[in-house]
């Protein structure tokens, strides 16, 4: 797994890149039901940004 320690492009914690990726026969039950929870949250706070948008933005940034 690869790690920045660093601020990258304004992001104040570190980034890890995975070497594998997490299926959902993985998760515990609990884990998974955060995941849900977190991501039905976000969606009914409308936090997030159209694909094109989030696109434009980090290429902005680079």
């Amino acid at each position: 797994m690869e790690k920045f320690d660093e601020y990258i492009n304004g992001v104040p914690f570190s980034l890890e890149i995975p070497s594998t990726l997490t299926t959902r026969d993985a998760l515990s039950k609990e884990k998974f039901d955060t995941i849900m929870q977190t991501g039905l949250a976000q969606a009914k706070a409308d936090d997030s940004l159209a694909m094109d948008d989030a696109f434009n933005q980090l290429k902005a940034e680079i």
